[in-house]
């Protein structure tokens, strides 16, 4: 009896190891949690200040799962499902999505990639490597918030060559708030979004282009500029407007330093009339010790032809308890000409012609 069991055992065995050769995969969770308290002057419109509890003060809180398969030849399948949420209260970020962060599936091999779903933009990936803040609440995307901007819909393929990674990415409609917009016939170009970047690096240099035009209806998001003055915040918009992002920048890694500067042209045409915004940012990072790393940046914007001239001053105080917990205390503060109304915090506003500090102070983990 018992011979015949260890046989039925070898044969089951035999059997499977095909399929263990050719689909090795793996599945990670991994997951941010990051939330501080805040400090804004100039809030309301009697000039109050505010005290608050904020999540995402650095990096969007999040859980995600990732994996890949090998399927032989050199072909890897991979997704990754990304959750945002708000440590503060326990809700859902990105308007309610269950994985508004990201989520899509895809193909690599020998340096070649595809993925389709929901996704970051070229131009975001190209600011979260060339910004000293990233992407978080006081960074550049408090000057633009559609460069951090995700498209639903979306088809990406990456190619590496060498020092060189190239992307072009088009979104069949990208923002399904609402309503999933360029999902119907006759739609053939509502709400599109074509993107594409071209990045470099080698030694101790990194460069950087990268291009974003998304057709309208626009949301706040892609149009970019409403947070900036609220004379440019439009009434409507139809698939007729446009908005359209260019970036250069560059980065140079030494030691304990990092410096970065960037420039972001910014067209906009709403109901036709078109407004060109500019905005270049200039900013070192430095480890003082391998626990406590700083950060000073300045962006500043302009747009043509008014005086909404807004600049930001963003300095970060960084300190490490392990590899994987760290406490940080960010301030920044808005100088804002007559017409503008930039605030500290990416996505909001303050009074026009009101200067504003904030200060954060918050923990974060990495899982």
């Amino acid at each position: 009896m018992k011979a015949k069991t260890w046989g039925l055992a070898a044969a089951a065995v035999t059997a499977c190891a095909p399929m263990a050769v050719h689909a090795q995969s793996s599945v990670t969770l991994y997951g941010i949690i990051d939330v501080g308290i805040e400090y804004v002057n100039n809030a309301n419109a009697s000039s109050q200040s505010l005290v608050r509890m904020q999540s995402g003060n650095l990096y969007g809180s999040r859980w995600g799962i990732k994996g890949e398969e090998d399927l032989g030849g050199g072909l890897t399948a991979f997704f990754l499902l990304e959750n945002g949420f708000n440590v503060n209260d326990g809700t859902l970020g990105q308007s309610g999505r269950m994985f508004g962060r990201r989520a899509y599936v895809g193909l690599r091999r020998d340096g070649n990639e595809i993925q389709l779903g929901r996704m970051q933009t070229p131009i975001y990936e190209t600011m979260a490597a060339f910004d000293p803040n990233e992407v978080g609440v006081y960074a550049a995307d408090s000057h633009d918030i559609g460069l951090v901007a995700r498209a639903d819909n979306a088809v990406k393929f990456k190619k590496t060559i060498g020092g060189f990674t190239g992307q072009v990415m088009y979104s069949f409609g990208y923002d399904a708030v609402g309503k999933p917009y360029g999902g119907a016939a006759g739609d053939a170009s509502n709400a599109k979004n074509l993107g594409a970047s071209l990045v470099y690096k080698g030694g101790s240099w990194r460069a950087a282009l990268a291009y974003d035009k998304v057709h309208g209806p626009l949301t706040s998001t892609a149009y970019g500029i409403g947070m900036m003055s609220t004379a440019l915040v439009p009434k409507t918009t139809s698939s007729a407007d446009r908005a359209e992002r260019y970036l250069a920048a560059l980065r140079w890694d030494q030691g304990k330093n990092s410096a970065f500067v960037g420039y972001r042209f910014l067209k906009t045409t709403v109901a036709g009339v078109t407004h060109d915004v500019n905005m270049a940012y200039l900013g070192d990072e430095y480890q003082f010790t391998p626990t406590f790393v700083a950060d000073a940046t300045v962006y500043h914007s302009r747009v043509s032809g008014m005086d909404v001239r807004p600049t930001t001053l963003v300095v970060d105080f960084d300190y490490l308890l392990s590899k994987r917990t760290d406490l940080y205390l960010n301030t920044s503060y808005a100088f804002n000409t007559r017409l503008s109304n930039l605030s500290v915090d990416a996505g909001s506003t303050t009074l026009a012609g009101k200067d504003q500090f904030g200060a954060q102070a918050g923990i974060r983990h990495r899982f």
